[in-house]
């Protein structure tokens, strides 16, 4: 990630939102992540909204609230019109990579293991 508009944010999931469906964009999910200012000097911690076009991640599966997480990606500027007619402005920060450090101590427990078959096949 050379590229001067890139961020990375290590932190905490804070909120998944649902997916939403766009006519010309596809489909689009929103995660919530804070990264603690452990330093009193700094100031409070900061929120980050973080987006994920298409099916790149199923956030809603793979993570849970609590999860400490390292989010790659870039920083995308976007021009847009609401229902009315009016121009916005955003700033989007866009997953491009996302690694689970620590899972929360509230994730549900995996299920159990499949029964072995007794052909040796581990699936």
């Amino acid at each position: 990630m050379d590229d001067i508009s890139s961020f990375v944010i290590e932190g905490k999931v804070g909120k998944i939102m649902p997916k939403k469906t766009f006519e010309k964009e596809g489909r689009v999910s929103h995660l919530s992540s804070i990264s603690v200012v452990t330093r009193p000097e700094r100031g409070r911690d900061n929120w980050h909204r973080v987006q994920a076009w298409g099916e790149q991640f199923d956030w809603e599966r793979e993570l849970c609230v609590g999860d400490r997480v390292r989010i790659l990606g870039n920083i995308q500027q976007r021009v847009w019109k609401d229902q009315q007619g009016n121009q916005h402005y955003s700033t989007d920060m866009a997953a491009e990579t996302l690694e689970i450090l620590v899972p929360s101590k509230d994730r549900p427990a995996a299920g159990p293991a499949p029964a072995d078959d007794g052909d040796g096949i581990p699936f």
